[in-house]
């Protein structure tokens, strides 16, 4: 179930968004000003957000600062004015991860601009066991929470998913993914590495998902 936070001064807005998410089976958590938005984003698990401008343009940029903080990879789709839709800083917009639509538009039309943004998304997900890795912000999120990677963390983490089930040596690992000769790098730099990746794996899944080391062979995600 997709679980979308729907933050708009207008009730009608919010009833007609709320209505439109039932029939796909997405849960819609409506609050009605900037203060219920940003109570609801540090207890609930969102999705996605819709984020009327009538809110206030202060409490947008209070609730996109703690997306960041929260849940960097959570699409928001804005529901603004036309004026404010091409006018420079009034919606805080992310390039390439959110979306603005011009209202008023009606429920089913912001459900659908939604599921377009959420289908973007999600091709920046990597599934790794019940945990996922969204690879523009290196957010790894998993039953137990979220974390954030290093970009060399993301890069070693998708390389050994990508050969799950298959043990991969440190040679392959050091050429791979440090860009080392065959056959040449330090070997602590990948044991260092996998043990901050177990430490992160452990504290997004639950322990879930697991690098074993096989011993003088090379590593394998379970």
């Amino acid at each position: 179930m997709v679980t979308v936070l729907v933050a708009a001064q207008d009730e009608s807005l919010r009833e007609a968004v709320s209505a439109a998410l039932s029939p796909r089976g997405h849960e819609a958590v409506a609050v009605r000003d900037g203060a219920a938005a940003r109570r609801a984003l540090l207890s609930v698990r969102a999705d996605a957000l819709v984020l009327s401008t009538d809110l206030g343009l202060p409490y947008l940029q209070e609730l996109m600062e703690l997306v960041e903080e929260e849940q960097p990879s959570v699409p928001v789709l804005f529901l603004a004015t036309l004026e404010e839709r091409w006018s420079p800083g009034a919606v805080p917009r992310r390039q390439g991860v959110d979306g603005v639509m011009v209202r008023p538009c009606t429920g089913h039309q912001v459900v659908q601009e939604l599921s377009r943004l959420l289908q973007r998304s999600e091709g920046d997900l990597l599934p790794i066991g019940t945990a996922y890795l969204h690879r523009p912000s290196r957010e790894l999120r998993g039953s137990s929470g979220s974390v954030m990677l290093t970009a060399t963390e993301a890069a070693l983490l998708e390389y050994l998913a990508r050969r799950r089930g298959q043990v991969v040596p440190v040679d392959e690992l050091l050429a791979k993914v440090w860009g080392f000769p065959q056959g040449e790098g330090p070997a602590g730099t990948v044991r260092a590495h996998i043990r901050n990746l177990r430490t992160k794996l452990r504290m997004a899944s639950g322990g879930e998902v697991r690098i074993r080391t096989v011993h003088r062979h090379g590593y394998l995600l379970d």
